[in-house]
């Protein structure tokens, strides 16, 4: 699972403040006049983030199988309609985030518990 850092998470929630920062909060130097964020602030969003992580890698690996086949619906407005089997495999595509409730991250950083549909012919 990815390793957020206390600048991954103000760069991400506060990024229009001014503060410089390291990898951890005691490197954090706060130079907005609104409020600084807490400790327990920033951990609950690199925990947020962490738990979010499996599903980014979803969309991120669902999106490029669905770029690699992007040319069959190219084909389909030149006239080529795309096959049953083609309409499926983009659909099932598409319907991933959804009927992957279950998705994981195992300890190599490989995606678990996700059913990639099957790309035909």
């Amino acid at each position: 699972m990815a390793k957020y850092k206390t600048s991954d998470v103000l760069l991400k929630y506060w990024k229009n403040y001014h503060f410089k920062c390291g990898d951890t909060y005691d490197s954090l130097i706060w130079k907005d006049e609104r409020p600084q964020p807490t400790e327990e602030q920033i951990q609950a969003k690199i925990a947020e983030l962490e738990a979010a992580e499996p599903m980014r890698l979803l969309r991120i690996e669902r999106d490029r199988k669905l770029t690699e086949v992007d040319w069959w619906t190219s084909r389909a407005l030149d006239g080529t309609p795309l096959t049953t089997e083609q309409t499926a495999y983009r659909q099932a595509l598409r319907d991933l985030p959804e009927n992957s409730a279950n998705v994981a991250i195992d300890e190599n950083g490989t995606l678990i518990n996700v059913e990639w549909p099957v790309k035909p012919e």
